[in-house]
């Protein structure tokens, strides 16, 4: 039972990221979003969300493009309303869902693809699980939690190959 210990340090790290880090905080994903902003658009890859953000001012706000993925934690980058498009990183199958009105960040929640995002997820908000396995690489760790395979090869059994047999 190896696994007790991994997801007993990988829930205690993920703990210990939501309050050290300060995420979903005064409208800002961590404390290093470059301003406080509200999501404008989102996009859906295999392995996270890519965000736009645009600043909460009216005059001449500014844009950041956010990558939140479990395999490049999290990637921040300036930029403006029109080149946003080339950005995505699974271009040309993903495409930006547009919200008009935009959602202050801190109120932001998504479960659009695979990931859930936001912080009403609590241990399963991609962000938190994201820097979790951040942390734990600076840290000369394993890299974070269990694969899905792992979990399934200890909770559920796959079929035997006999009980394949019966069932074609």
């Amino acid at each position: 039972m190896k696994i007790v210990p991994l997801i007993a340090a990988f829930i205690s790290s993920l703990q210990l990221c939501q309050a050290d880090q300060g995420l979903w905080e005064k409208n800002r994903l961590t404390a290093g979003q470059p301003f406080s902003a509200k999501v404008i658009g989102v996009a859906t890859s295999w392995v996270g969300y890519e965000l736009l953000l645009e600043e909460l001012r009216e005059k001449n706000p500014r844009y950041c493009y956010v990558n939140v993925a479990i395999t490049v934690f999290l990637q921040y980058t300036l930029t403006t309303r029109g080149a946003s498009e080339n950005l995505l990183i699974n271009k040309p199958t993903s495409k930006w869902t547009i919200l008009p009105k935009g959602i202050p960040v801190s109120e932001f929640n998504y479960s659009g693809g695979g990931h859930k995002l936001g912080k009403k997820y609590g241990d399963d908000d991609l962000l938190l699980k994201a820097l979790a396995n951040k942390q734990s690489a600076e840290n000369g760790g394993t890299g974070g939690s269990a694969t899905r395979s792992e979990s399934k090869a200890e909770g559920e059994k796959k079929p035997q190959p006999e009980s394949e047999g019966r069932s074609r």
